[in-house]
């Protein structure tokens, strides 16, 4: 069984947006996995990396055999035709699906359900997705979806979260994102708690920088922010425009995702703040690593009636989380069990 992926390129980023991807390449290349397609190039010019991807697809179904076992990361950076992608995944049954985004979730559309149909093996966020793409695509039985549980974030320096053992007199809060769709920041009120978020990314509003309970601190590379976050106390994971709920596309979305900013808080060893409702509540529930809150008028109650011993207990598993995430163990152990049930088809045939 020869096992192949298809390398995709992206344009030059100053943010996490590709590292799943790139992170998952580097995982397939250990298990002998070889990249099919074009090698992969970097650019500033979005249209050399979208047809060089799209050439890259062309010739990997050109390449690609019956007999291998091809793994292809959904739908990709580019949001590729979904053409170019069921000639693959026609062509072979052995292939292997780790899905980034699903459109129809998030914004209601749908180009995926031919895909993921035909697919040997799919790998979701979570049980939620789990359970959604079960229910909402013909043939994609139980049998072939695999649950990640969460993206790793690997690193390849050393990094040594803090480990404080209990929150000094303020909690600071980090969120790192796109604010120009976090609305929500705007109408965060804390006020005379010893509660402040401090955000970083693109785009603030004048009424984030205004407001009294956030400190907006700037932008920098994915890298240079863990060692910034780490001497923070929580990360927070939220979405859409209300401090009561996530709402809208974008938070509806978190009932079944597994959102990157939070593998990024957990890397740099914090615990995590989260939306009572979000897929990953049993994730983190089950590893005692943050708390989950219906609103974020919440957070000033919850986290003062939080004893050191608790907060300590919650920053050390944060911490192990972290080093598994930095590792790529949750990525090796859904491609095991992807290539288990990719065996057992074999053995059946």
């Amino acid at each position: 069984m020869k096992k192949y992926y298809i390398a995709l390129s992206y344009k030059a980023a100053c943010d996490a947006s590709v590292k799943p991807t790139v992170d998952f390449e580097a995982v397939l290349r250990r298990n002998g996995f070889r990249n099919i397609g074009l090698p992969p190039v970097k650019s500033r010019y979005f249209v050399i990396t979208k047809y060089w991807n799209i050439l890259s697809y062309i010739i990997s179904g050109l390449r690609i055999k019956k007999t291998d076992t091809v793994v292809i990361q959904y739908p990709g950076i580019l949001g590729l035709s979904n053409l170019l992608f069921n000639q693959i995944v026609k062509k072979n049954p052995d292939t292997i699906i780790l899905i980034h985004d699903l459109e129809k979730l998030r914004h209601g559309f749908d180009y995926c359900h031919d895909l993921l149909e035909n697919a040997g093996v799919i790998i979701a966020h979570t049980d939620n997705m789990h359970q959604w793409i079960e229910k909402n695509i013909p043939a994609a039985n139980d049998r072939k979806i695999i649950d990640l549980g969460i993206f790793d974030y690997a690193l390849d320096r050393p990094l040594v979260p803090q480990t404080s053992q209990s929150p000094r007199g303020t909690f600071n809060i980090v969120f790192a994102g796109n604010l120009a769709k976090a609305h929500y920041l705007e109408k965060i009120d804390f006020g005379d708690s010893p509660v402040k978020i401090k955000a970083y990314g693109t785009n603030p509003t004048e009424k984030m920088k205004q407001n009294p309970s956030l400190e907006y601190c700037g932008l920098c590379t994915p890298e240079e922010l863990l060692d910034r976050i780490a001497v923070y106390d929580f990360g927070l994971v939220w979405d859409g425009d209300s401090i009561d709920g996530c709402s809208g596309d974008f938070g509806n979305y978190l009932r079944y995702n597994s959102p990157y900013k939070m593998s990024s808080y957990l890397c740099a060893g914090l615990p995590v703040i989260l939306w009572s409702q979000m897929g990953m509540r049993q994730f983190a529930e089950e590893n005692n690593i943050g708390i989950c809150v219906d609103s974020l008028a919440e957070i000033p109650q919850r986290l003062a009636a939080l004893s050191p011993e608790e907060y300590a207990a919650m920053r050390k598993a944060a911490a192990e989380t972290g080093q598994r995430l930095r590792t790529s163990y949750y990525s090796q152990r859904a491609l095991d069990n992807a290539l288990r049930v990719i065996d057992k088809k074999h053995s059946a045939r």
